[in-house]
């Protein structure tokens, strides 16, 4: 597809919405061979740029979703009014929502045993038909470690739809550019916290706090140990909304 992607500072983000994504993906699923996504905010958006090898990854994924408010007022002030925040919750919820019309089957990858239990005993509470094929909770490691020939065989013989990286950025998105390789047919989506979300040991922010742009905010009251990956990423995206928004003024002219 030509022209799908908007770049900033070298990073390309794709040009889509939730609804764009869920087409997109539903093509995809059709076809033969193994794809992956990245579920990209601020944050991880922020380290791409100042990593070459990250940033690469990101670039050559099947999508880059801009799940991030910056990013989607970047993607405004450039003209793609089509453009809109769209977050892992979301995308996961979605696919789930429409996994039994659909035929879709899920494996997840990441986190504890203890969050992958509570996390699948709710989401059969949410979708009673979702079709889960499979969860580990790997032993921790690096990316290499995590992509090894036992789950390779696992998840060739099981043949997910999807499989759901809860591994945190940037891991889960390396493992998916390492696992895609030897990954048959299946969709692999890095989604971060959705899995604590979904175990209910980590509650997302009220909706008019997701919309406003100020999720990072909440993330730091919750997780103040943690502020530090927040807020410097956050800022460096202040400075690049102040070059947009300028630059867009001269456009206008």
């Amino acid at each position: 597809m030509k022209d799908t992607r908007f770049y900033i500072e070298g990073l390309g983000i794709s040009k889509v919405n939730l609804q764009i994504a869920l087409d997109l993906i539903g093509e995809e699923v059709k076809k033969e061979g193994a794809k992956y996504i990245c579920v990209t905010n601020a944050r991880a958006a922020y380290h791409a740029i100042k990593n070459g090898n990250y940033c690469k990854i990101q670039n050559e994924s099947f999508l880059t979703l801009p799940d991030g408010k910056p990013l989607e007022i970047i993607a405004k002030f450039r003209g793609y009014k089509n453009v809109k925040r769209t977050c892992g919750p979301d995308i996961f919820n979605e696919l789930c929502r429409i996994s039994k019309e659909e035929k879709y089957t899920h494996f997840f990858y990441g986190s504890t045993q203890e969050i992958l239990d509570n996390m699948i005993a709710n989401l059969k509470i949410k979708y009673p038909f979702l079709d889960i094929v499979g969860a580990v909770s790997p032993p921790f490691g690096t990316a290499d470690e995590l992509v090894n020939d036992e789950i390779i065989s696992e998840i060739n013989h099981i043949k997910p739809t999807f499989i759901w990286l809860g591994l945190g950025a940037p891991k889960q998105e390396i493992v998916a550019s390492k696992m895609v390789k030897q990954v048959n047919n299946s969709i692999l989506i890095g989604i971060g916290f959705v899995f604590e979300y979904e175990a209910g040991k980590v509650k997302r922010p009220p909706m008019w706090i997701q919309k406003s742009g100020f999720e990072w905010l909440y993330r730091v009251f919750k997780q103040f140990k943690r502020s530090k990956n927040f807020v410097i990423p956050f800022l460096y995206f202040v400075y690049l909304l102040f070059i947009e928004f300028f630059k867009s003024l001269l456009r206008l002219k």
